[in-house]
């Protein structure tokens, strides 16, 4: 897999091509997704904590298992790429937006792609573009400030928990 389009060149439109291998189809649909988990890492860089931690990284594989109970059963390309989206809106009040819709852009799940049948492969068609309002260059990442009172009231509770304890393992020791 790889962004650079000259390397990798699947787009929506590939799953035409892919007769009846699941294999073939689901290729073209991580070929988005690494789209999608490329330009988070850019922006959040990678985390090697897997749990905890808050790169680019463990921001998709949040977003991405979120998806999967938001989308609909038998769920199409733009099922899914929807379903990334409100995910998106869920956890993070919709801040990374401009980068999903850019990444399933330029793989041709754009703003006005249609999927038709999710059963058929041949009816979707393809599309480029990007709902009124996203821009092509996504703008540096600024929190809003629902997104900096969820940060600060985290940062309080961990403090008081961490002065619970220790005050709990003080009087303990009495």
């Amino acid at each position: 897999y790889s962004t650079d389009l000259t390397v990798d060149p699947r787009t929506y439109d590939h799953i035409k091509g892919t007769g009846t291998s699941p294999h073939r189809l689901g290729s073209v649909w991580a070929a988005m997704l690494w789209e999608v988990t490329w330009a988070l890492i850019d922006s959040y860089g990678f985390d090697e904590d897997f749990i905890d931690g808050n790169g680019g990284n463990n921001i998709v594989l949040q977003l991405v298992t979120e998806a999967l109970k938001l989308q609909p059963c038998n769920p199409g390309f733009v099922d899914g790429r929807d379903a990334i989206l409100a995910a998106d809106q869920a956890l993070y009040d919709g801040l990374h937006h401009c980068l999903i819709w850019n990444a399933f852009a330029k793989r041709g799940l754009g703003f006005s792609a249609d999927q038709g049948s999710s059963f058929i492969r041949t009816d979707g068609t393809e599309a480029f573009d990007l709902p009124t309002g996203i821009p092509n260059m996504c703008p540096p990442l600024i929190p809003t400030m629902s997104q900096w009172m969820l940060f600060i009231l985290g940062l309080l509770m961990v403090t008081m928990s961490v002065v619970y304890i220790g005050k709990k393992a003080e009087l303990s020791k009495v």
